[in-house]
């Protein structure tokens, strides 16, 4: 038996709309200023618009897994999952870097990486958390590289779903 929350549980990261939209805002204001042709600016517009305004939006509400992909600062359609049809929490750990790498080019690479996870954080990532459904395969919850949003995504799943865990 799975308890199943009332409330609106919004998971980790937050997406920070007004930051993504301010730093748009200021990189399309500052390269406007520049001597580049307007095929150019548009490019970069559209490439930042890509970078800042694409994020993946996951949360648990009245009963339902719902997760909402936003591309190019437009929302796509949102998918819905009902959670009593989920019968564990999957939990997935891989390294994708090398640890040779990491002392090779060290702060700029831990930054890099940062800077990535917050930017586009469904382009991947080493943990990663789902639901596996009854009738099917796993439904990817969250992809990323923070283990405080990986922990803290994990005990909001365990606490509003009642699911078992099972770590792999």
């Amino acid at each position: 038996m799975c308890y199943i929350s009332r409330v609106d549980t919004m998971l980790r990261p937050p997406p920070r709309l007004w930051l993504r939209a301010s730093l748009f805002a200021m990189l399309a204001a500052f390269s406007a200023l520049g001597s580049a042709s307007w095929g150019s600016k548009l490019g970069f517009w559209l490439a930042m618009a890509f970078f800042l305004g694409s994020y993946r939006l996951a949360r648990l509400r009245d009963g339902f897994f719902e997760r909402q992909m936003v591309v190019l600062f437009i929302p796509l359609k949102r998918k819905r999952w009902q959670i009593e049809r989920f019968t564990q929490i999957e939990t997935m750990w891989t390294q994708k870097m090398q640890v040779g790498w990491s002392l090779v080019i060290g702060a700029v690479l831990w930054i890099w990486w940062r800077l990535f996870d917050w930017i586009l954080p469904w382009l991947g990532g080493q943990y990663e958390l789902r639901l596996r459904h009854e009738k099917g395969g796993p439904v990817l919850v969250w992809q990323g590289n923070s283990e405080a949003n990986f922990q803290a995504n994990l005990e909001a799943l365990e606490r509003n779903t009642g699911l078992p865990v099972r770590r792999a």
